[in-house]
């Protein structure tokens, strides 16, 4: 059973860290070892350093991102987010110039906890159809 602490923190973690671009909050949330499995589009973000610079790029290209949580499932030390992003591309993404197109995409995590904080995330998004709503297209 998830305690009031680790559904506090993936709380945060929307609305802080990606939704007011908090990068600072990351520290607070996450074990100074925390893995990150998934799909950066702008490479890997190993460890809290990494995590914060994943965190600005997406912020930079999209200033006005908001993510809100639509379910979540927890069992033991484990906790899955049925997460949606909206927003509009504002800044460079991949290189590419601004397109000034909005953006409506979905994705889930998986967070493994230790006590109250984040140690691992497995994240899986739309990452096609957020290129896509964009016009982005990849070589």
């Amino acid at each position: 059973m998830p305690t009031q602490a680790q559904m506090n923190a993936i709380d945060r973690y929307v609305t802080d860290v990606w939704s007011k671009g908090d990068r600072d909050a990351i520290d607070e949330i996450f074990t100074a070892g925390r893995v990150r499995h998934g799909p950066d589009l702008e490479g890997t973000s190993e460890g809290a350093a990494g995590h914060k610079d994943l965190v600005g790029l997406y912020r930079t290209s999209l200033p006005d991102l908001v993510l809100t949580i639509e379910a979540q499932v927890a069992e033991g030390d484990t906790v899955v987010t049925r997460w949606r992003a909206r927003g509009t591309n504002l800044g460079p993404t991949l290189g590419v110039p601004p397109t000034g197109r909005p953006f409506d995409v979905f994705g889930f995590w998986m967070h493994r906890f230790e006590g109250a904080k984040i140690a691992e995330e497995w994240a899986v998004w739309d990452t096609h159809g957020f290129l896509h709503q964009l016009g982005v297209s990849l070589p």
